[in-house]
């Protein structure tokens, strides 16, 4: 709680101490009405005694009793006014200086987002981390806003009207002793309850949020397969667990302010039935007591019923606040190093490697060893779940190796900078991210220079995306739905592609990069990439045509390096390269190629 609150600094803690110090001010302009309403009423019963008998009349001013009521009656309107503008410029004050600071606090997170390895990611999951910056922050934005604003107010309300109540009628004021412990009884009763369930709400959310997530990305899967009912049935179980849970807690925040209504009203009918007494045997002076005592009663449980208020919505913001300083405080499991070093004319090597995913999972990789020379091609190739995208994610550090060690330039790749290493470093990926926004934005991400639209031309060229880009009405300025939802999976491809060779990069890896594409175009990108490129490029695919080319091609399978060669080798030596090369390529196209080699 205390390093979420050390974040609050300079103008933005300064608004809310001026807004809290303006609510005090606010207090205490409402807290002068009752006394000037009790000087009225008492020089209006002075009035009234000296018209009804004039002989007690004698020593009675009725001119300045008169004066004295009209200028009561103005300070009663001047504290009035003072009390709305100190009111409204506490409220501007900490409404201003708190979304400010939420602002601030929503950008920090996802900063911090931004540096989170993909173990990091995991653990949180992606639908918590949204709901997190979104939903968190708002519930926490709205609960210190409402605390600023009201809880100082709802202390000096309730002290000032204890004081006050005990100077206009210490007999009176004796109801206090019921009243207030029964409603700090009901109350922190209520609250301590609810406390486990807002606790809950907050991951019940996530829930909803990563299956309507989910169901959204996957919407084709859903209905193809005609999974609209299934998907109804678990979202609904979902949704019941939140509003269920959602139900209970403020249902239960809800009692606090009829009971406290209740309590309210049977305390004045006690304090009136105790004034009552003395008033009927005409005592009209307790009449100026009794009404200035309700006001001030009024602002007494008034007061105290806002404290209560502001603790109960506490009790909603604070497992906010912990999920927040769950992820602003977070320790990344990557560490980076200080060595900022190209790579270019480097060599990379992966040395005794083994990776899990966790420290129970059985190991992923298994004892990976292979050196990559400076502007080597090197394929990777192997079924569904031999480990090849495992090792895309150890390149960049998205995980760290378990054992084992990866050098660069025989340096650890721990120990170099996050910025040398991405900078050296460009990935495309089977799923291409695209964003948002201009073929051109997408394309130019990894440029110092976004409107270079020279260097975004090329990198389309190599990647053979400039044809359809061409055929565009607004060409480069065309623009891009989110996930690239206006174009085909191989134009998306091309786009990713495009991105990945703008950033001059001194390692290329080629994950499933091409999958969506025919092999003329694949053949063509690697071509291109062969004349524009003076760097190593890692190609891993499930298609040996995408990795034939290679100087050497590696062969996994169950997590390790079964066999390792050029492709003529690989067709000599390694059976499983063999068969699939048939089943691929077909067998004609294999034995042409063997007997080139004389081996048929």
């Amino acid at each position: 709680m205390i390093r979420f609150f050390s974040f609050l600094r300079g103008k933005q803690l300064v608004g809310v101490l001026i807004g809290i110090f303006f609510v005090l001010l606010q207090t205490a302009a409402g807290f002068v009405l009752p006394f000037l309403l009790e000087f009225i009423l008492n020089d209006f019963g002075k009035i009234q005694l000296a018209l009804a008998n004039p002989t007690l009349a004698i020593g009675i001013d009725v001119n300045h009793l008169n004066s004295m009521i009209a200028l009561n009656i103005g300070l009663s309107i001047l504290a009035t006014i003072i009390s709305f503008i100190f009111g409204a410029l506490s409220t501007i004050l900490v409404i201003r200086s708190l979304t400010t600071f939420i602002a601030q606090m929503r950008s920090r997170m996802f900063k911090k987002i931004q540096d989170m390895s993909q173990q990091d990611i995991d653990k949180f999951t992606t639908s918590s981390l949204i709901t997190r910056i979104t939903n968190d922050t708002i519930v926490v934005g709205e609960a210190l806003s409402f605390a600023a604003r009201f809880l100082s107010r709802g202390t000096f309300m309730f002290i000032g009207g204890l004081v006050s109540s005990l100077i206009i009628s210490p007999e009176l004021s004796l109801v206090y002793l019921i009243t207030i412990p029964l409603i700090l009884i009901i109350s922190s009763s209520i609250i301590l309850r609810t406390k486990s369930w807002f606790k809950r709400l907050q991951p019940d959310l996530d829930n909803v949020n990563k299956a309507m997530r989910e169901n959204i990305l996957g919407v084709r899967v859903v209905k193809s397969f005609v999974l609209h009912k299934k998907q109804e049935i678990d979202f609904g179980k979902k949704n019941y667990e939140l509003t269920n849970t959602s139900t209970k807690a403020y249902s239960a925040l809800g009692l606090i302010s009829p009971i406290a209504t209740l309590i309210f009203q049977l305390t004045t009918l006690a304090v009136i039935w105790m004034g009552g007494s003395p008033l009927l045997s005409g005592n009209i002076e307790v009449l100026s007591s009794l009404l200035p005592f309700i006001q001030v009663l009024q602002q007494v449980l008034f007061g105290l019923l806002i404290s209560i208020a502001v603790f109960a919505q506490l009790g909603r913001g604070i497992p906010s606040i912990l999920r927040i300083n769950d992820v602003t405080f977070q320790t990344s499991t990557i560490s980076y190093g200080n060595v900022s070093e190209s790579l270019k004319q480097g060599t990379i090597e992966f040395r005794n490697v083994n990776f899990a995913y966790s420290q129970k999972a059985a190991n992923v990789l298994e004892n990976i060893n292979f050196k990559i020379h400076p502007n080597e091609k090197i394929g990777f190739v192997g079924k569904t779940g031999s480990g090849k995208s495992t090792l895309v994610n150890l390149f960049t550090r998205s995980y760290d190796v378990t054992n084992g060690e990866i050098l660069l330039n025989n340096i650890n790749i721990k120990e170099f900078t996050r910025e040398s290493l991405n900078e050296n470093i460009s990935i495309a990926t089977q799923k291409p991210s695209i964003f948002s926004g201009t073929i051109k934005s997408n394309i130019a991400f990894g440029l110092n220079d976004l409107n270079n639209e020279e260097e975004v031309v090329k990198a389309a060229k190599i990647a053979s995306a400039w044809e359809f880009i061409q055929k565009q009405e607004k060409i480069l300025e065309a623009r891009v739905e989110q996930r690239g939802n206006n174009f085909s999976g191989g134009q998306k491809q091309r786009m990713a592609l495009a991105r990945t060779f703008a950033k001059k990069a001194n390692l290329f890896v080629l994950d499933e990069s091409t999958s969506a594409l025919d092999n003329f175009t694949e053949k063509e990108i690697q071509e291109n990439i062969a004349k524009n490129f003076d760097a190593a490029i890692i190609i891993i695919s499930q298609k040996i045509n995408s990795v034939k080319d290679s100087d050497r091609i590696f062969v996994l399978d169950d997590g390790k390096i079964v066999s390792s060669g050029t492709h003529f080798e690989l067709l000599k030596n390694s059976k499983f390269y063999y068969e699939t090369a048939v089943f691929q390529l077909g067998q004609q196209e294999v034995d042409e190629t063997l007997q080139t080699k004389g081996v048929l």
